[in-house]
């Protein structure tokens, strides 16, 4: 089984990135980036998904953005957010975006998803662009989400 079409799953993306950045930080999507790219501050985290549809999924998000989204997550103030925590709202919002984008893309699939890990060397390579590249402006910077169907 195949996921749906590509403009599908960007909806799906997009809707599933709204819940998890204002349910879970209290932060909001400002729609849509006429631009595709983000400033050398960034954080990326990379998972796996399998089951009815195999594939990757990169997050990209701006440091500030991603910043303010775990001071707001942890009930902490900014000043006092640390780089584990930072890295580790970025892999949980990984999870949430990916699990409920492909939940909504196949409400009856099965899909396992692995720990999301953080990417320090940048993104891993591929021999073709992205089935899906998602760039979404936030409050305070940028989110793109990049998806490879396999």
């Amino acid at each position: 089984m195949t996921l749906p079409g590509v403009l599908d799953i960007a909806d799906h993306l997009e809707n599933a990135a709204r819940e998890a950045l204002e349910t879970m930080c209290f932060y909001g999507v400002l729609g849509r980036s006429a631009e595709g790219g983000i400033a050398d501050d960034i954080q990326m985290v990379s998972l796996r998904f399998h089951g009815d549809a195999t594939g990757t999924m990169v997050l990209r998000i701006s440091s500030p953005a991603l910043t303010e989204l775990s001071a707001n997550f942890f009930g902490e103030d900014l000043l006092a957010i640390e780089p584990g925590q930072t890295e580790a709202v970025a892999c949980e919002l990984a999870n949430m975006i990916c699990g409920a984008a492909l939940s909504a893309c196949q409400p009856e699939g099965h899909f396992d998803l692995s720990q999301p890990e953080p990417l320090v060397l940048g993104v891993p390579a591929f021999d073709r662009e992205p089935d899906i590249h998602l760039p979404l402006d936030l409050e305070n910077g940028k989110l793109v989400v990049c998806v490879w169907v396999e």
